[in-house]
């Protein structure tokens, strides 16, 4: 990705799922991964089918974090390759999650808004809820943290 890139999702009904970039240099948008089908599957580019994918994060360089909604998982996709893979942690083994909506990386944690609650993942075992039922919320379509 050149300086200036912006990677954003499209997720409208069975029309958009999907992860581009788009190019401001060239002026030009490219499919990273999914396709205007929807459904569940990992893969390379295209051949990746995401449900709803809704906020996304920037873990390194190379690592794009998607929470997709409709498929109630938090997804991986590599940059280097194009290829998506499936987030789990915790022991026993979570993958799932309750309409994940929006991801925040802090220093220790990675923060997960879904349905009416914050999940917080901290290292490799740690799987809590650190805000649950909040009143009269739905979705949790955004998180910030303040150091």
């Amino acid at each position: 990705m050149d300086n200036g890139d912006l990677i954003f999702t499209q997720a409208y009904s069975s029309s958009y799922n999907n992860v581009n970039l788009f190019n401001y240099k060239f002026k030009r948008t490219d499919t990273l991964a999914g396709s205007s089908s929807y459904g569940y599957a990992d893969g390379n580019a295209t051949a990746a089918r995401y449900r709803s994918p809704m906020g996304l994060l920037k873990a390194t360089e190379e690592i794009v974090m998607i929470a997709d909604q409709g498929n109630n998982r938090v997804r991986i996709l590599n940059l280097t390759n194009n290829f998506t893979t499936t987030f789990c942690t915790g022991m026993p083994k979570v993958c799932s999650f309750h309409s994940p909506t929006s991801l925040l990386l802090t220093n220790d944690a990675l923060l997960i808004g879904e349905n009416n609650r914050i999940v917080k993942v901290r290292g490799k075992w740690v799987h809590r809820y650190i805000i649950s039922s909040l009143d009269n919320i739905i979705f949790v379509f955004g998180i910030w943290h303040s150091n």
